[in-house]
């Protein structure tokens, strides 16, 4: 494992809280991930009370219909890929969006 540095005088960032209701529909994802893999591969799908609800080519455009419908519930939106995307990252700030 690659040791993590620190800025001097810096503590480490909190943990970003995860929402259970969110993390639900993460495992639904997962779940599903087999035959969403057949129906939708290189799509992305909204996942709302553990069910696809909206797919797509765009991730805005499948969030922001998903908002339409549902309104501000958790959600999970993701492209749905044999293997995961991985990005580097390379700041820790934690970006909310205001509702």
């Amino acid at each position: 494992p690659v040791p993590r540095r620190r800025a001097a005088g810096r503590s480490p960032s909190p943990p970003v809280p995860v929402d259970p209701e969110f993390e639900k529909q993460w495992q639904a994802f997962q779940r599903l991930k087999p035959e969403l893999l057949k129906k939708y591969k290189g799509q992305w799908v909204a996942i709302v009370n553990e069910e696809v609800v909206e797919s797509g080519s765009e991730f805005g455009e499948v969030a922001q219909k998903t908002r339409e419908r549902f309104g501000d519930v958790p959600m999970c939106v993701s492209e749905v890929l044999e293997k995961p995307r991985i990005y580097k990252v390379t700041s820790r700030k934690v970006v909310s969006y205001a509702r």
